[in-house]
């Protein structure tokens, strides 16, 4: 445990302040003693600690540590200021979402998290389209949790940890898959899916990290903490919707020319993916979801922070463009590489163990997802090694284009965001002795 908290404090002090830094380790260690605990510890009648929660605020906490070192000079030290603010705002409204105990402030906190990355679009966005994607946002952001709300109010428990309460057996499963969708359109299911590549599109890099790394597990979470409230036509009803949006997502990612729409569409199937094994309820499914909600978080980071150094570099997003650029440039090709390897779930990494541990209990009696699921691998490893050969190995479509190589600001985000797939099982054996 020592080794891996120390590993955490340099990191976080590359990053930010020593006081900082300091302060953000303190919590990690109360968190690592609260993990140890087998039971889920009242803090007060308000809020609780368990494993989940505690391991979430500890990713949290490192995925804001390089979302901060990646940050940019818009236009001025005041914007970049304003960007610091907006992060260490959204790290305290999630401390407080994953350890709320009732099931209102849990509502709150989860629409409150949308206003940080609202406010990135809408300051920092790229093209005049984002005001378009701010009202997809919205949109489909909001009218979901209508249903979700109506609910809380209407019945007379208030709690998340005993879900027993919540009383499934009286509703039909209409009713069960509207309240769900407070959820799902979160992380988001496919066919619910359209605000979030638009979204990416026009965000900046920190709205992209945020909403890939942060806000896409929240939609997780909520669902895995009201998973055994899932009744079993609904579950049905979800495994089959998440199955089809998981192929339908990877087509997509072949067949689309902007870099960074496929790893949007990339996200989106490895969300359908873990849907359909949150609704299995079986205890080893839920574990690889946790662990695929993780890897997903640092592998779309990694992905979306080189389409964004190629867009600085290139001024476009254009597959087609920019192919091939990067045979110049050994340090961002090995980038490209790595976090491919990550995304098609290379063997021995977290990604891998996470996607092998939620077919496990999918192929059982169930022939359909079994070939949903081959075709699932099948196509992410294509579109990945698509992604991989299309910016280092194809023609190059302008050979006057020069990359200059990445600089050690960029190198030090690439090792931060890889660091927890190499000492990820490290980690895990260190804490758990």
């Amino acid at each position: 445990m020592f080794f891996s908290l120390v590993l955490v404090m340099v990191s976080f002090i590359t990053a930010m302040g020593v006081m900082e830094s300091i302060l953000i380790f303190s919590i990690m260690m109360l968190k690592m003693f609260i993990i140890e605990s087998s039971q889920p510890m009242l803090i007060n009648f308000s809020f609780f600690c368990d494993h989940l929660s505690s391991f979430l605020i500890c990713i949290s906490l490192w995925v804001t540590s390089f979302m901060i070192l990646s940050l940019k000079k818009f236009h001025s030290y005041y914007s970049s200021f304003l960007n610091f603010k907006l992060i260490m705002s959204l790290l305290l409204i999630l401390s407080t979402l994953f350890t709320v105990l009732k099931s209102i402030i849990f509502f709150c906190m989860f629409e409150v998290s949308m206003i940080p990355i609202l406010l990135i679009i809408w300051g920092w966005g790229y093209q005049p389209e984002r005001l378009d994607a701010l009202f997809k946002i919205f949109f489909f952001t909001s009218v979901p949790s209508s249903p979700f709300l109506i609910y809380l109010l209407w019945n007379e428990h208030s709690w998340i940890i005993p879900l027993k309460t919540f009383k499934t057996n009286t509703m039909n499963s209409l009713t069960t898959f509207m309240i769900f969708s407070f959820f799902l359109v979160k992380m988001p299911m496919f066919s619910i899916h359209q605000w979030l590549p638009k979204a990416h599109v026009e965000a900046p890099l920190i709205g992209s990290m945020i909403l890939a790394s942060v806000l896409l597990k929240l939609g997780s979470y909520g669902l895995l903490r009201f998973s055994l409230c899932i009744d079993l036509y609904t579950s049905y009803m979800l495994k089959s919707l998440s199955g089809l949006g998981m192929l339908l997502s990877s087509l997509y990612c072949m067949l689309s020319p902007d870099n960074k729409s496929v790893v949007a569409y990339s996200s989106i199937s490895h969300m359908n993916f873990m849907i359909s094994s949150i609704c299995t309820g079986k205890e080893t499914s839920l574990l690889g979801s946790v662990i695929m909600m993780i890897a997903h978080a640092f592998t779309s980071s990694g992905l979306f922070f080189m389409s964004d150094m190629m867009y600085t570099r290139l001024k476009t997003r254009s597959i087609i463009v920019i192919k091939s650029s990067n045979n110049c440039c050994f340090s961002i090709s090995f980038g490209w590489l790595l976090f491919s390897a990550f995304n098609m779930s290379f063997p021995l990494t977290s990604s891998n163990l996470g996607e092998i541990t939620m077919a496990m209990w999918l192929v059982i009696n169930s022939f359909p997802l079994k070939m949903i699921l081959l075709s699932y691998f099948f196509l992410s490893g294509m579109y990945s090694m698509y992604l991989f050969y299309m910016t280092t190995h194809s023609k190059m479509a302008n050979k006057t284009l020069f990359i200059p190589p990445m600089s050690t600001k960029e190198s030090l985000v690439i090792f931060k965001i890889s660091m927890p797939f190499i000492t990820f099982p490290l980690i895990t054996y260190l804490i758990t002795i």
